[in-house]
């Protein structure tokens, strides 16, 4: 059995909430007859499901009601989750800001250095064909950069030791 300040305490909350000292009032809301709550003052008790029922329909918390203990109005679990989701969203669209920035820099540094390889390789193909190799910039052989394809051989196959061809040789052709 509840003790009689135990007791008091949490009728005392219960017409807090419900804004009235009434138990006729208490008795409408529980939907319960006037009786069952001067049934209850009898026996000094108040029984759990009035105190879930009125949780439920006050949005207070069960455990403030019974016990005393916390904060009168709980946090509402789609509070917490609402605020996570927009925590984590902030954080997902900097860290796509981010991984869009490397990924743009990593392509950048990709198109340069395949720049730099067909440069290479137009001056090695002239200086393997017995050309004089003058490369400036985005030249080699005096022409601009183009595609290379492998040379292949009389079965169709490419041969990887054979240098890509000169693709300046019709300019070459004169000297």
């Amino acid at each position: 059995m509840d003790n009689d300040d135990n007791f008091e305490e949490k009728l005392a909350r219960i017409h807090m909430v419900i804004g009235t000292k009434s138990d006729t009032s208490l008795a409408k809301i529980l939907e319960i007859k006037a009786p069952s709550v001067a049934a209850s003052r009898k026996r000094r008790q108040i029984p759990s499901g009035w105190i879930e029922e009125l949780a439920k329909k006050f949005n207070v918390s069960a455990d403030w009601l019974f016990f005393g203990r916390g904060s009168m109005h709980p946090v509402e679990a789609d509070d917490i989750s609402r605020n996570k989701i927009s925590t984590l969203e902030k954080e997902n669209a900097l860290l796509k800001h981010d991984l869009l920035s490397t990924k743009n820099d990593l392509l950048a540094a990709k198109d340069e250095l395949l720049i730099l390889y067909k440069e290479k390789l137009r001056t090695r193909d002239c200086a393997d064909r017995g050309f004089s190799v003058a490369v400036e910039s985005g030249t080699a052989c005096g022409g601009p950069l183009e595609t290379y394809s492998s040379e292949v051989d009389s079965n169709g196959a490419n041969d990887a030791n054979s240098p890509a061809p000169c693709l300046h040789a019709s300019s070459h052709d004169s000297d």
